[in-house]
């Protein structure tokens, strides 16, 4: 939520974990078969854990001058392989 607020972006924020439970239910499950949080859906592409939501995001908006531009298939390996 930090890197959010940091971009500016719009979104709307789903309490989840814990007390909620919404991570046991079948749509939840659909994003993040894990069940776990944080898991974004930006414009269809879904990605959870929180380091590679980051990264993905800070490419997005290009506001991350340290990270070679944004690429939706590397993005998908950071969510397979969040140690990249």
């Amino acid at each position: 939520m930090w890197v959010v607020g940091e971009l500016g972006l719009a979104h709307e924020r789903i309490d989840a974990g814990l007390a909620y439970g919404k991570v046991n239910e079948p749509w939840y499950r659909a994003m993040n078969p894990n069940g776990r949080i944080p898991v974004i859906d930006y414009d269809g592409f879904v990605l959870w854990e929180s380091n590679a939501i980051v990264r993905y995001l800070a490419r997005r908006q290009g506001r991350d001058k340290n990270l070679p531009p944004f690429r939706a298939a590397q993005s998908e390996r950071m969510r397979l392989d969040p140690g990249r």
